[in-house]
Formats: C-alpha cells, sequence, structure tokens
C-alpha cells in the first residue's frame, strides 16, 4: 500500500466515483429491500450498517476493475476520456493497490456474516470481474451488471433468514429487469462512440426500439414487485409505491424521446428516486 500518495487522493476519489454516489445508491436499496421483506420487520441496525458499508466498498472495488479493464477503450469515449487510469493520473500499480484496498476491508464485513451468505458475497464479486469483458463479446452487459447489481437481495435475505424462497425470486427478477432497463438508459448516452470502437450493449442491440425494450422491462419489474406485495400480504401503500414508480418510468420514456444525452443521464440518475420510493413503499406495507 506504501505506493499510494496521499497528494494523488483527489484523483483516488475520482477513480471509485466519490463524487458520484449514484451506483452506491443503487446497490443499497435492493438490500435495504431485501432485509426489511426477509423478515418482514426491521432488521437489526448491525445488518443495516453492514450492507451500506459494504455497498460503498464494492462498488468502489467495481469502479476500479471496470476502469483497469477498459483505460484503453475509455480514452475514446467522451464520457470516460477524463477518467484517472485513461489519462495516467493514477497508474495502474496504484490501482491495484486501491483494488486490494476496498476488497480486503469488504472481505472483512463478510467474517459478521453467515456461510451462505459468503458464497452470494463471492459470486458477486466474480461477476463484477465478468462485466467489463462482457462489453467486448455480447451485447448484453447490463445482464452481467443485472446480476451482480441483484446480488444483494440474495446476501440481504439470507443474512436474515439463512435460506431462500419463492419471494426471493420474484424480487430479484423484477430487480434484475429494473437494472436492465436503467442501465441501458445510461449506455444510450455512449451510443455513438460505442459503435466506433465495437463496444456492444442493449442500447446497440435493441437500436431504435429502445425505449420500447426499456418500458417493457419496467413493466416486468412492476409485475414481478407486485407478485412480492401479494405473496407477503402487504398493505395498500406498498402498491401505492409501485404507483409512483409505474409514473416515474413513464417520466424517463418521456424525457428520452428526443436522445439527448443530458435527457437520457437524467432518466438514469432518476432510478435513485425509483428506489428509494419503492423502499418507503416497503416501511409503509408491512406496518
Amino acid at each position: 500500500m506504501g505506493i499510494l500518495r496521499f497528494s494523488n487522493i483527489s484523483n483516488y476519489l475520482s477513480l471509485i466515483r466519490f463524487h458520484k454516489p449514484i451506483g452506491t445508491y443503487l446497490l443499497i436499496w435492493p438490500s435495504l429491500w431485501a432485509l426489511w421483506l426477509a423478515k418482514q420487520e426491521a432488521p437489526p441496525i448491525k445488518l443495516v450498517i453492514l450492507f451500506v458499508i459494504g455497498a460503498f466498498l464494492m462498488r468502489s472495488a467495481g469502479c476500479i476493475i471496470n476502469d483497469y479493464i477498459d483505460r484503453n477503450l475509455d480514452q475514446h469515449v467522451a464520457r470516460t476520456c477524463t477518467r484517472p487510469l485513461a489519462t495516467g493520473l493514477v497508474s495502474l500499480q496504484e490501482a491495484m493497490a486501491l483494488l486490494l484496498l476496498f476488497t480486503g476491508l469488504a472481505v472483512i464485513l463478510l467474517f459478521f456474516l453467515n456461510q451462505i451468505t459468503l458464497f452470494f458475497a463471492g459470486s458477486a464479486f466474480v461477476l463484477s470481474l465478468l462485466y467489463p469483458w462482457m462489453k467486448r463479446y455480447t451485447h448484453w452487459p447490463q445482464a452481467i451488471l443485472g446480476l451482480a447489481f441483484s446480488h444483494p437481495i440474495l446476501m440481504a435475505w439470507t443474512a436474515q433468514t439463512n435460506e431462500l424462497d419463492i419471494t426471493t425470486g420474484w424480487l430479484m427478477t423484477g430487480t434484475f429487469f429494473w437494472i436492465i432497463a436503467y442501465d441501458t438508459y445510461y449506455a444510450m448516452i455512449d451510443r455513438e462512440d460505442d459503435l466506433k470502437i465495437g463496444i456492444r450493449s442493449t442500447a446497440i442491440l435493441f437500436g431504435k426500439k429502445d425505449r420500447v425494450c426499456i418500458a417493457l422491462l419496467n413493466s416486468l419489474t412492476l409485475i414481478c414487485f407486485s407478485f412480492v406485495g401479494y405473496q407477503l400480504n402487504l398493505n395498500i401503500y406498498y402498491f401505492m409505491s409501485l404507483f409512483i414508480t409505474a409514473s416515474l418510468f413513464g417520466y424517463q420514456y418521456h424525457i428520452t424521446q428526443h436522445y439527448d444525452r443530458k435527457a437520457c443521464l437524467q432518466a438514469f440518475l432518476s432510478n435513485h428516486w425509483v428506489g428509494c420510493i419503492i423502499f418507503l413503499g416497503i416501511l409503509a406495507g408491512l406496518t
């Protein structure tokens, strides 16, 4: 760790997207959904703290892995060309030291969880390693991200109950569809640059039907989450939150009709509020 320089801390923070916490939020919300739904009651505060810190650490590690693998490609994409590894502001050795630091801290947290949760944590890390490579060989890197970012549901559920059930499956499936949808909006920002350098994504695969496909994915999300509410006998407030979520999905669809990059980014960022609204619906739905 001696190769890390205090004078370079601003670039280290940029590398882990500290100033852009949306990725951490999108990891935290599914964790919180599962923590409260698993036993249909407030979880121990220790678990909440572990999963919030874990989301930050693993998202940071994921950013480092992604930028390390994509450092030569990022130079040719307008949105990513100023990233620290692409510009050389952070060396490869520094990036690896940071990766070891964040994954090491995350591993320490795992000692407070049960064995089945450890297994899912390991598989989530493997998926984060695979994600940057998928955009080179398949149009479905968003599906790999969907699996990686929905894994906290499996971890949170088993941390509470030490087992899985059909409700876990509905919750994870709905979250998987939601992640593919919002990351397609994100991929739409880079579509022109990606086509030039041969990077693949669902935004490219869906083509002119991208927004229709996103609307379909979001509809499947709402159907899955409705089954969750039905199976757990959640009250009307939970289903009201799904109605508000549907309205947010409609807002995202509307603002992206002209494919403006800023609008696509705004549609992606607004999914933080989707996660928040569903969580509030869960809290009210369990009352």
